[in-house]
């Protein structure tokens, strides 16, 4: 019996040295995790530059537009003509693809990068299909999408048709900035 009372009290004494062991500061984990703090602030305050340069390139864009075209009808035609492919650039490639494409495949790449790979195919084919489907539709669907976006040009002939003319050429931009937002998720993960 005293065997076991011995044996039973060195058994809370470890116990009780195992979690003091676990809850004392540990300055090497410490050290770690204010690594990585700084790691993710200069990640962020990175993205957050390269976010303010690309909004100021596109104050100047807009400041040379402005100035080159003035207020007018080739402005408001090529406006209304880019917000339609912007919009599904905003939904399509920034939107569900990136949201749902990068936790996918870094799931698939930690299985295997062959399984990585088939992803990355599978991804990409959904996309080109997606995106060339949406450009053809908008393409052919011009008139109507400009009536729709800009009720109001339909009283100027020439304005409407040239934000027509302009829509049909920015389509294709869909498909390329989906496959750019796709590489940047890969990239990303």
């Amino acid at each position: 019996m005293n065997n076991d009372e011995d044996t039973r009290e060195l058994t809370e004494l470890d116990q009780a040295h195992a979690i003091e062991e676990a809850s004392a500061f540990d300055p090497a984990a410490d050290s770690e995790s204010v690594g990585s703090g700084k790691q993710v602030a200069r990640a962020t305050g990175v993205v957050s530059g390269l976010t303010l340069i690309s909004r100021i390139f596109g104050l100047i864009r807009d400041v040379v537009i402005a100035s080159t075209f003035g207020a007018g009808l080739a402005t408001d035609a090529f406006f209304v003509a880019f917000k339609v492919p912007n919009l599904l650039r905003r939904l399509v490639a920034e939107g569900s693809l990136a949201t749902a494409f990068v936790p996918v495949f870094t799931k698939e790449l930690s299985d295997s990068e062959e399984a990585g790979r088939r992803a990355v195919g599978s991804v990409t084919t959904f996309t080109v299909i997606l995106t060339v489907s949406l450009a053809l539709l908008g393409f052919i669907f011009a008139d109507e999408i400009t009536h729709v976006f800009a009720p109001g040009f339909s009283a100027d002939f020439e304005k409407f048709s040239l934000a027509t003319s302009l829509l049909r050429v920015m389509f294709p931009y869909i498909v390329l900035i989906s496959l750019v937002a796709l590489a940047a998720g890969i990239l990303n993960s």
